[in-house]
């Protein structure tokens, strides 16, 4: 599995869509394998952030802000979201690896209807992404 991280200066960068890099770290038996920073193409917004972890085959991303529509777009590809994370990236993956950190967003739910009757994908009332995973 690989993990993607907005990056800046070692910290959680603070805006997926305007993060110029991202800290990948491969993931396997809940362990770090390998990690790498890769420019986000030199475009930024969430159109080129999203495609760069299309490319990298990004399972889950974790950044501080995130706008619907990045969300959207990294639903599409079914790649789950953890938002509103601080501090540095290393720390954040290994939150995440140690269960600290919980998908916000889960992948492959862009599908999901009937938040007007405040029920989510999965029929509870937590919210898109809360039970989808």
């Amino acid at each position: 599995m690989v993990i993607a991280v907005t990056h800046e200066n070692g910290n959680v960068g603070k805006h997926f869509g305007h993060a110029k890099e991202f800290k990948l770290y491969e993931i396997e038996d809940r362990e770090i394998k390998d990690q790498a920073v890769v420019s986000n193409y030199g475009q930024g917004g969430h159109e080129a952030a999203c495609m760069l972890m299309d490319d990298y085959n990004v399972a889950v991303v974790i950044c501080d802000n995130i706008g619907q529509s990045a969300v959207d777009g990294l639903q599409e590809l079914s790649i789950s979201v953890i938002p509103s994370v601080e501090g540095t990236c290393d720390d954040a993956v290994e939150a995440f690896l140690n269960g600290s950190l919980i998908i916000q967003v889960q992948g492959g739910c862009a599908s999901c209807s009937a938040h007007e009757d405040g029920t989510s994908c999965c029929g509870s009332s937590a919210g898109c992404g809360g039970c989808c995973g």
